[in-house]
């Protein structure tokens, strides 16, 4: 049996709620309805009587058919926007500390001390931990796209998150290549 919201196949028949998404499941399947009897001595009891009731089987071609934008599509999105941002923001901040250091180092004179110069090898550290954490956006959101081609139909979020997740993966492993040239150079030459 499948999940009718996110398509997830659920592999507890008397689940109550889908494990992935969260929704709750109604199987009314192998329910018992209690019915009260009379016995010998006149006393009420209530009975249990079984109730087959059959479900129809949802299959992932027919989630497919429903339309709107789903989880997966959304997720795919947010992680996309999430990667883009964190590759955009290091970038943005690396090169503005590296433009600073270069105008104050080519200036030959001493850098005020007002003007906090980060050490290197902490900022190109810091520079490649959220490279990978950007990376990782990148990868769960292209994760999430391909869950949501695969159980969705095709909508225009899940379009843009899988360009933006592409982009923030593009960015990330690119200057997470950079940073850790730099930091090579800086260690060892």
């Amino acid at each position: 049996m499948y999940c009718p919201v996110c398509g997830e196949k659920i592999e507890f028949p008397d689940a109550s709620f889908c494990p992935s998404c969260g929704s709750e499941i109604h199987i009314t399947s192998g329910v018992s309805k209690s019915i009260p009897r009379e016995n010998e001595n006149g006393e009420i009891k209530l009975e249990n009587q079984p109730i087959n009731v059959e479900l129809p089987q949802v299959e992932e071609t027919e989630l497919k058919t429903q339309g709107g934008t789903g989880p997966y599509s959304a997720k795919t999105l947010a992680f996309a926007l999430v990667s883009c941002g964190i590759g955009g923001v290091a970038l943005g901040v690396g090169g503005f500390i590296n433009f600073i250091r270069y105008i104050i180092s080519s200036s030959g004179a001493p850098p005020p001390s007002s003007f906090p110069i980060i050490n290197p090898l902490l900022l190109i550290t810091i520079l490649i931990v959220a490279r990978i954490v950007g990376l990782t956006f990148g990868i769960a959101a292209k994760t999430s796209g391909n869950k949501a081609i695969e159980y969705e139909p095709e909508n225009g979020v899940q379009q843009v998150g899988n360009i933006f997740s592409y982009i923030g993966i593009i960015i990330n492993a690119i200057f997470l290549v950079v940073a850790g040239i730099n930091l090579f150079t800086l260690l060892f030459l």
